[in-house]
């Protein structure tokens, strides 16, 4: 090949390649010794061009350092760029090599984060304590906008919640401007002191609300009923003596009505039962006999007995001995009647017939006491019993007649008392059936014209009135109390229930 300084004046015209490198090998250009210069000048041009291209600021992406200025236009200002945002990361202040403090070269400079603003380092993960002060100051602004654009939200919500207390306030008013001064009046059946009169809502609804409290302190709440009526357990729907189902008894009990119906049911199931055994299969003995007797003055000269109570099916009169005898002792002195040879299980007892007595001596106008001694015999065992029971009959003129004038929920009882006064007697209404005691009331009588009122009833309902005197009870008497002033809906008198009645409607 031709030199290419053929023609250059001083220059002897050898070729590159006809020179040969006698250095030492260089590894890091991949040059040996004994290459010519042409492989030389190439090595060292190559590794200057790949070193050209590392030291070029433009290739390389800064958009992660978040520069303000420009960016380094050379390769000694990006090193150096570096170098600071090591120093920064590390709080030391550039060519000091100890923490900055801060104060010189504002605003180019670290300042120190507040606690409410510190952040963590990206890479590293520690707190940033300390931060570029326009980086700072950029960063503050930013939350301050995202503050004033709360406040803003927070204002339209307080004027929005403003808006919608006002509207409250206007429904308040509304609805307090509607309330009727004064209140309305009811008149209360039963609660409240004074019952029957009408009185302002407020002081019925108290009255009310202390009433259910005591009901239901009573009562126990709806969960303690709930589970009573759950209690009752399976199988008690048939019946002790014939095994067959109870008449009326409830297979599903849906309330505390049910409960008590099943209740009352197996109660009398059972004390029909337990008569039925002791009548039957266990004592048969003299002990096993409980005879008694209520006896009722029907005139002056007639006497009614009707036996009463339980004997072993095992006894009959005793008609070898001197049988079963009567004795009728007036209160007046001296004046008995006595009837011998009465067949007490034969004629009264087993057939379940009064016996109806005429007096000859006594006078049935007053009140007698009657001694019945009963003798009987077991026909197999030739067993013998014998026993006296009585009691005291009131006279004729003993039980008063008295008036009933019921409302809808009282009754008043006026009559005049023959008897001795001063004396105690007891005024008492049970159920229809006079089994259950509905209301009672005992005073003293001073005087013979008497007038009482007992209360607590229910409307429309059929009750029994009785008169007890010397703790003998009167002949029942039956009344019906009048229907509520207002008839209530069908629905509700259906029911009995004028808990949701308003009477004045």
């Amino acid at each position: 090949m031709k030199p290419i300084n053929t023609n250059k004046e001083g220059c002897s015209p050898i070729s590159s390649n006809c020179i040969i490198w006698q250095g030492p090998d260089i590894e890091c250009i991949n040059l040996c010794k004994g290459d010519t210069v042409s492989d030389v000048v190439y090595q060292l041009a190559t590794a200057l061009c790949t070193l050209l291209d590392q030291v070029n600021v433009n290739v390389y992406d800064l958009s992660c350092l978040n520069l303000i200025q420009q960016d380094p236009a050379d390769f000694q200002k990006l090193i150096q760029l570096l170098i600071d945002k090591i120093c920064q990361l590390e709080g030391i202040e550039p060519g000091s090599g100890t923490p900055s403090t801060g104060s010189a070269g504002c605003p180019d400079c670290l300042v120190s984060v507040a606690q409410c603003l510190v952040q963590n380092d990206p890479v590293s993960g520690n707190p940033i304590l300390k931060e570029q002060l326009t980086d700072y100051v950029e960063r503050i602004g930013v939350f301050i906008c995202q503050i004033l654009e709360s406040i803003t939200e927070i204002e339209v919500n307080i004027t929005a919640i403003e808006k919608v207390n006002s509207d409250l306030q206007i429904q308040i008013n509304q609805i307090l401007e509607s309330i009727p001064d004064p209140l309305p009046q009811v008149t209360p059946v039963c609660v409240t002191d004074n019952p029957g009169t009408p009185q302002d809502l407020n002081v019925v609804l108290e009255a009310l609300e202390s009433e259910y409290c005591d009901l239901r302190t009573i009562t126990g709440t709806n969960q303690a009923l709930t589970t009573a009526i759950a209690s009752l357990c399976n199988g008690l729907g048939t019946s002790l003596i014939t095994g067959n189902p109870i008449t009326g008894w409830k297979p599903t009990v849906a309330s505390v009505a049910d409960l008590l119906t099943n209740m009352a049911l197996k109660i009398c199931d059972t004390t029909n039962a337990i008569t039925y055994v002791l009548n039957t299969c266990c004592d048969i003995s003299c002990s096993a006999i409980d005879l008694g007797f209520s006896a009722t003055m029907l005139s002056s000269t007639e006497l009614r007995i009707i036996y009463t109570g339980t004997v072993p099916s095992n006894y009959t009169d005793n008609l070898v001995t001197p049988s079963s005898i009567e004795i009728i002792d007036s209160t007046d002195p001296g004046l008995v009647d006595t009837v011998p040879s009465v067949n007490i299980l034969t004629d009264y007892f087993n057939p379940s017939q009064p016996q109806i007595v005429t007096l000859n001596n006594v006078n049935g106008e007053n009140d007698v006491t009657v001694k019945v001694t009963y003798r009987f015999i077991d026909p197999i065992t030739q067993q013998e019993c014998q026993s006296v029971v009585q009691s005291l009959v009131l006279g004729t003129t003993a039980c008063p007649d008295v008036t009933l004038t019921p409302t809808f929920n009282t009754v008043q009882a006026d009559f005049t008392f023959a008897g001795s006064i001063p004396t105690t007697l007891t005024a008492q209404v049970f159920n229809n059936a006079g089994t259950v005691l509905v209301s009672t009331q005992t005073f003293i009588v001073n005087t013979p014209v008497q007038s009482i009122t007992l209360g607590n009833l229910t409307y429309s309902t059929d009750y029994k009135f009785v008169l007890v005197v010397s703790g003998v009870p009167c002949d029942f008497i039956n009344f019906t109390t009048e229907d509520y002033p207002c008839l209530p809906p069908t629905d509700i008198s259906a029911t009995g229930d004028i808990d949701d009645y308003n009477p004045t409607a």
